[in-house]
């Protein structure tokens, strides 16, 4: 493990985000140690958020792609099996 101090300053790096959610919970949980965000940094920014709370995001590429509300799925796109390899388990 590792503590974060008081005033300490901290960077954080994502791979990926897509909603900004996991990184907004971080923020919240180092200021509440008393430390400080420096900055937000990911390599692939999927959620179209140019900050993630009142951070700026800054990133390597971003990426958009189409969100479907669960009864506007097209058939064709419904018919392919969801996969997510990385991640938390589907089911």
């Amino acid at each position: 493990g590792f503590e974060i101090h008081s005033g300490e300053r901290l960077l954080l790096v994502e791979d990926v985000i897509t909603t900004g959610g996991t990184l907004l919970e971080l923020t919240d949980f180092i200021q509440s140690q008393g430390g400080e965000v420096a900055g937000v940094f990911v390599v692939v920014n999927r959620s179209g958020k140019d900050k993630v709370g009142e951070y700026p995001v800054v990133s390597c590429m971003e990426v958009q792609f189409p969100v479907y509300a669960p009864d506007e799925v097209p058939d064709w796109l419904a018919a392919i099996p969801a996969v997510r390899p990385g991640t938390k388990k589907v089911e």
